[in-house]
């Protein structure tokens, strides 16, 4: 209809008619535009909004994963020291009998925590980062990603340490089954080496350097991880602060 009115003002030479019917056309194709670009803009801010929801739960997921992985490597750290002590001092161990069976059972387990990356992938890929006007923030974000995964990495490759450091401690250590029974190993409480037995007498190997510096290598791989974990939950809670509301996101 508009074109129509153009061409029939054209041919009557009616230049303001022609100039309003123009200014019409082009102020509608820009409120049509403004229009599809805000509605646009409010679909990616619905959509940032749920993902900074779930970066926010993948992060606490996270940290509930390192501090459960917490208690376990402190029980095994102690377990180990207690052990040194002992071999250290050719004394009996003085510490309880069962932190020293659950130390013993671990020697071969490696502390890793699962990176949940898949809120934070999909706003790397689409590019909602780049949005962010806090620089400092978004950078934490990634390096935190980039410092797990380098974590994850370095507890593997400390594997070869702590299997040397087993290989040394075999000849010393007896291991039994002190069940055969699946149902009891409780599960919930990670115990998943309750159902092992080891017998180890610290005086029957007081002059055993050798034996000795595995059993540091236990005690340190377990104090590095501890060491590493309080960083990142650190670093994990500082982020749960400064995260945008999702209503503020961009």
């Amino acid at each position: 209809m508009i074109l129509r009115r153009i061409i029939a003002h054209f041919r009557k030479q009616e230049w303001t008619a022609i100039g309003l019917d123009f200014l019409i056309v082009v102020l509608g194709v820009f409120l049509g535009l403004q229009v599809n670009n805000w509605n646009e803009a409010r679909a990616a801010s619905r959509q940032e909004a749920v993902l900074i929801v779930q970066l926010a739960g993948d992060l606490r997921s996270m940290r509930d994963s390192f501090v459960f992985a917490d208690t376990i490597a402190q029980r095994t750290h102690d377990g180990w020291v207690a052990i040194f002590r002992a071999l250290e001092s050719c004394r009996p161990i003085e510490a309880d009998p069962a932190l020293v069976q659950y130390a013993l059972a671990r020697y071969q387990r490696t502390s890793v925590v699962s990176v949940q990356r898949t809120a934070y992938d999909e706003m790397t890929s689409l590019g909602m980062f780049s949005r962010w006007s806090n620089r400092e923030l978004k950078d934490d974000v990634a390096r935190l990603y980039a410092l797990i995964e380098a974590d994850n990495q370095g507890a593997l490759g400390g594997r070869a340490d702590q299997l040397a450091a087993g290989r040394i401690m075999w000849r010393s250590i007896a291991f039994s089954f002190a069940s055969d029974s699946v149902e009891s190993i409780d599960r919930d409480a990670g115990e998943f080496d309750s159902w092992v037995r080891a017998e180890f007498d610290p005086l029957d190997h007081c002059e055993n350097l050798e034996l000795r510096g595995a059993v540091w290598e236990m005690v340190d791989l377990n104090r590095d991880w501890l060491i590493r974990s309080a960083t990142t939950v650190e670093q994990i809670d500082s982020l749960l602060q400064r995260l945008p509301p999702p209503e503020r996101a961009s």
